[in-house]
């Protein structure tokens, strides 16, 4: 595979995506001053939370390996299935870690996470526009589907987060 502006736009937006985690990480310590610690009851939850994404990114291997042997060409680019599972993972660890309340320890302020994940999804719109027609090249799913994959696992955590933050809880007593 040769060098070209596809793959410089991926290298770059490795780096962009990187330096916006490296900046949210040290805002995050900045002003919350501790590394952030989760309680017991959150550790043994996100435990669970990982099984669960384990058992889910399997669940997709097994789904894509079944639906590949119904059909006499490949539904995917070498290698994208593979990646597709990982946000499968991903999408799991994200969505139930924040209803489970095992996403964010004491410390950490929920709400600054609407912003990132904001950004991460206002990110994934142009680019999902711009490779739109290329997603599907021979009825075979190309990497230029991963934006819209992006979007997706993101709004859903997105989703997930809002609805949490927005949802009332019972009193305690």
């Amino acid at each position: 595979m040769s060098f070209n502006e596809y793959n410089l736009g991926v290298l770059l937006g490795i780096l962009v995506g990187l330096i916006i985690v490296a900046a949210a990480l040290s805002w995050n310590k900045k002003k919350n001053g501790v590394r952030a610690e989760f309680d017991e009851r959150q550790k043994l939850v996100r435990g669970e939370i990982f099984q669960h994404a384990f058992i889910a990114v399997m669940v997709w291997n097994l789904f894509y390996w079944v639906l590949s042997l119904t059909v006499d060409h490949p539904l995917m680019v070498d290698g994208l299935s593979g990646l597709v599972g990982i946000f499968v993972g991903v999408l799991v660890i994200g969505a139930e870690s924040i209803w489970r309340d095992a996403f964010f320890s004491a410390s950490s302020r929920p709400k600054s996470y609407v912003i990132l994940y904001a950004v991460i999804l206002l990110c994934q719109v142009p680019s999902t526009i711009l490779n739109w027609k290329e997603m599907i090249q021979d009825g075979v799913l190309t990497f230029k589907v991963m934006p819209l994959v992006c979007l997706v696992t993101f709004l859903c955590i997105f989703a997930a987060l809002a609805l949490k933050l927005t949802r009332r809880e019972p009193d305690e007593e």
